[in-house]
């Protein structure tokens, strides 16, 4: 898929591409030689992973949840110590007037924008430090664990209290783990909604710049079809995301395009056929 790293699944298809026998090169001369048995093989390992579902792409998966649960945790942290650095420079561990600071419409309330200007000029955090999207992972893990005190799981709160900012902020060490499951945690089908709306868009803004006349979601299937097999694989789907739509690492994950995937998939059978991609884009 072009991404710089090497899935299982890639490797692995690779692999049984299809030749009984293939050389790979190593140091110097020698050649690595893998014959038509340990070809079947592996064939026969990844047709043992397609009938359990999507096999390997799971493990990915999981592993990916895992590094990402890692990063928030440090995203959060990073945030807090600077709040309390902030603190101790200027007010003491009066987190309140920090949050009157990042409150600068006066309503009692502090939105996304306003969560994002304060980090950036209050406490000193440069884009390359933290990006836009991980101060507004911080703010949602923040509304989060406020909708979860306040047992409104309906409700997805735009905006964050003063109760909810200064006991994030003042939080020990010991509670980031807290707030990264509170993360993990959020309303799965609401996620799942919002990564496949974002898809939806830029499919639908490809189909209409490449066709003068109208949206053609066919001919965007075709395009995404790099075999010409008349169906999507998760990483013919994972390359196209890439390569046509132009959707960075940062805007949708490998876990997201899974979710796309599994979305698209209606018959769960590994492989996403026009049908399908059409009535779920339609």
């Amino acid at each position: 898929d072009l991404n710089k790293t090497i899935s299982a699944v890639e490797f692995s298809r690779f692999l049984h591409s299809g030749e009984t026998e293939r050389r790979f090169p190593v140091q110097g001369d020698d050649t690595l030689l893998l014959t038509s048995e340990m070809s079947g093989d592996i064939h026969r390992s990844h047709e043992r992973q397609k009938v359990g579902g999507m096999g390997a792409h799971h493990v990915v998966a999981a592993k990916e949840d895992k590094a990402r649960r890692e990063h928030v945790k440090g995203v959060v942290e990073k945030i807090r110590k600077r709040a309390r650095a902030y603190c101790y420079s200027t007010h003491g561990q009066d987190f309140g007037i920090v949050f009157g600071n990042f409150d600068k419409s006066h309503d009692a309330y502090i939105s996304p924008d306003e969560f994002r200007v304060g980090a950036r000029k209050i406490f000193k955090i440069p884009p390359l430090e933290l990006t836009d999207k991980e101060l507004l992972d911080v703010f949602k893990i923040i509304a989060t664990n406020q909708n979860k005190k306040s047992q409104n799981q309906e409700e997805e709160n735009e905006w964050i209290g003063k109760e909810s900012f200064c006991s994030f902020m003042g939080k020990e060490d010991s509670a980031t783990d807290e707030y990264a499951a509170a993360w993990e945690h959020t309303d799965e089908e609401k996620m799942k909604k919002r990564i496949f709306q974002s898809f939806a868009q830029k499919v639908k803004a490809r189909a209409y710049a490449s066709h003068r006349s109208g949206q053609d979601l066919e001919q965007v299937f075709r395009m995404f079809d790099q075999d010409s097999s008349g169906t999507l694989t998760y990483n013919e789907l994972n390359a196209s995301i890439r390569r046509f739509l132009h959707i960075p690492e940062e805007e949708i994950s490998r876990r997201d395009i899974m979710v796309i995937f599994k979305l698209l998939d209606k018959d769960r059978n590994g492989e996403v056929s026009i049908e399908e991609f059409l009535e779920a884009l339609s």
